[in-house]
């Protein structure tokens, strides 16, 4: 994809256990290039401990001026499980008025879509806020 389409970073966020940090870029002036969401391993000290992500999420749309990227500040109680989902978050875009969940599991090193909403009357949404 470098080279070939430009894209614009927009938000970085740590897991809550702060071991992962969570990045997303949208495309930039290119309807034919996807939003994505990256995943980095972190070292103790909180430095990268490589170069290169340990998991992508490619978002279905551009994002468009958003790429909005918020993980949720409360841990899913109803996940018993401790290889399951650690990390929700939520993937703003404006380009469809769409908002995506998105679930991380550390343990297989994975961003998977959980929920999507396309917001009714065209609306855009840019940020949101979780509530408890």
């Amino acid at each position: 994809m470098r080279g070939v389409y430009t894209f614009r970073g927009n938000t970085v966020q740590m897991s809550r256990d702060g071991k992962y940090l969570f990045t997303s870029t949208r495309s930039w002036n290119n309807t034919e290039a996807n939003g994505y969401v990256a995943a980095f391993a972190l070292d103790d000290a909180g430095y990268l401990k490589q170069e290169n992500a340990v998991s992508f999420y490619e978002a279905p749309v551009t994002l468009g001026s958003a790429g909005g990227l918020r993980v949720a500040p409360w841990q899913d109680e109803t996940n018993s499980n401790p290889d399951g989902i650690t990390d929700y978050m939520y993937l703003s875009d404006t380009s469809e008025g769409c908002m995506f969940i998105l679930g991380w599991t550390p343990s297989n090193y994975s961003l998977d879509l959980v929920a999507s909403l396309h917001y009714p009357d065209n609306s855009t949404p840019y940020e949101a806020t979780w509530l408890d």
